[in-house]
């Protein structure tokens, strides 16, 4: 795995995919490493380094979504591996990917993961409303500028 791997991992992640923890057919938590894309071909790429599925989504709007994924603890390596990355370019995402490792890190008692999530997802929320403030604010600090 060399370090351009690992930025490109970083930068696509967070730019088409996510990680989360949510419920599953059978009311457990899991967590969900995921992306998706028009091409396949960066979606080979991730599988190719961190394992995973591709799957085609199909929608009457956008015909052929490819969706890589990833699940539970198997998705662990990728995430600490871009970590340090997204902690410079996104405190939102870092924070995500944080408290995905941190999920897994607790005991798998469901009463305690069903009270943590609740805390984790109010946080996320709310850290959520901030980061498109600030984006929104710079988006318009440079249409002022005429950068944009």
């Amino acid at each position: 795995m060399t370090r351009d791997d690992i930025i490109f991992t970083a930068g696509f992640l967070l730019g088409e995919g996510y990680a989360s923890v949510r419920l599953d057919k059978r009311g457990s938590f899991i967590g969900v490493v995921s992306a998706s894309q028009l091409d396949r071909e960066p979606l080979e790429r991730l599988q190719h380094l961190w394992g995973g599925s591709i799957e085609v989504f199909k929608t009457d709007r956008k015909p052929n979504v490819w969706v890589w994924q990833r699940n539970s603890k198997l998705a662990l390596p990728c995430l600490k591996a871009i970590l340090p990355i997204t902690r410079d370019w996104s405190a939102y995402d870092a924070e995500r990917i944080e408290k995905y490792i941190e999920f897994y890190a607790t005991p798998s008692a469901n009463r305690r993961r069903r009270l943590w999530i609740v805390a984790w997802f109010q946080t996320c929320v709310e850290n959520h409303k901030k980061a498109c403030h600030a984006k929104l604010e710079k988006a318009q600090l440079l249409k002022e500028e005429g950068k944009e």
